[in-house]
């Protein structure tokens, strides 16, 4: 069963890395895109996912944004290359609880299923706020020039 939506990556490494992510997330029912940063995909992987070619490599964000402008689903899952689902169905269940315009974050697990906290704390509506209705920070600094 085919999902509204499209996981993309940026693979920059280990091609059995991004070998595994094709076959886990494309598994999910999901489409995949995939932003060749380090010209190591090999051609095959373009059967479950499609490779966007290398094209230089400008960063993380640069290969995402390559990738989701690319996809055509209403819902865009952005991974890095080394995360996985933990099932078939955990894609079609964070779908369950997706609204219009929202930012969803799913339970990230290591291998041996212990929950993973990320680097930081996930974004609501008053953090986002701060974060677009502030004051710019003056850039300027006079002990340094670039």
């Amino acid at each position: 069963m085919a999902l509204p939506v499209t996981v993309v990556t940026v693979a920059f490494g280990s091609p059995d890395v991004v070998g595994t992510w094709i076959g886990e997330w494309s598994d999910t029912g999901a489409s995949c895109i995939i932003s060749d940063n380090g010209n190591l995909m090999p051609a095959s992987a373009g059967n479950r996912a499609r490779v966007l070619p290398f094209t230089g490599n400008e960063g993380f964000g640069a290969g995402i944004n390559r990738a989701v402008l690319e996809s055509d689903s209403p819902v865009v899952l952005i991974t890095n290359p080394d995360t996985l689902p933990r099932s078939t169905e955990s894609l079609s269940n964070l779908l369950d609880y997706h609204t219009r315009g929202s930012i969803t974050g799913a339970l990230a697990v290591d291998s041996s299923g212990k929950e993973v906290h990320s680097t930081g704390i996930w974004p609501d509506r008053a953090w986002v706020k701060s974060q677009i209705f502030r004051q710019a920070e003056n850039l300027w600094r006079e002990d340094q020039i670039e």
